[in-house]
């Protein structure tokens, strides 16, 4: 399976680390960039509203043609209340684990 390694590494080797956390639902920010997930509807950085994979604490989908990370997969896991971290898959590849946290409000 193409994505086996980004599986492994999102899936299995930071689930040694305990999720406390009630679920990803939510607003999560890295930089200027952002996501939104519920349930298996996400809005994705770019701004497309797609259904993935939902598993309360993990998250995957396929970006799609027309969205700025077309063919992109994204694998996500909640790592506590505050973090998911997030890993991107194309081209037989995968990236760096990115660590994306919790949007804060703005007053």
């Amino acid at each position: 399976m193409h994505h086996s390694l980004a599986l492994t590494l999102v899936f299995v080797t930071f689930d040694l680390t305990p999720c406390l956390a009630d679920a990803i639902d939510g607003d999560w920010c890295r930089g200027p960039a952002s996501f939104h997930i519920q349930g298996p509807q996400i809005r994705t950085p770019s701004g497309m509203d797609l259904t993935g994979s939902y598993a309360r604490h993990t998250f995957h989908y396929l970006a799609p043609q027309g969205d700025a990370d077309a063919g992109t997969e994204f694998f996500m896991r909640l790592m506590n209340e505050e973090t998911v971290l997030l890993v991107r898959h194309k081209d037989n590849k995968d990236g760096p684990v990115e660590t994306w946290m919790r949007c804060k409000p703005v007053s």
